[in-house]
């Protein structure tokens, strides 16, 4: 058994560095949505109201966007 090639190895998508100045970040809206995700007991199909919902909270916004 050999190690296994450097080409063989799957790549990982760049981690996205959150910046300083970000009123509303991809970060801050992302843990949000799962928080939804979590609290509706992790029943999935829901994760594109999720993410709207997460960013009109954030944003402070109560109009639905769809």
């Amino acid at each position: 058994m050999g190690k296994a090639k450097t080409g063989d190895r799957e790549q990982q998508p760049p981690i996205r560095p959150t910046l300083p100045n970000e009123p509303t970040g991809v970060n801050d809206v992302a843990q949000r949505a799962y928080d939804h995700y979590v609290a509706r007991g992790c029943e999935h199909g829901h994760d594109v109201s999720d993410w709207l919902a997460a960013e009109r909270e954030l944003r402070g916004s109560s109009r639905l966007t769809v």
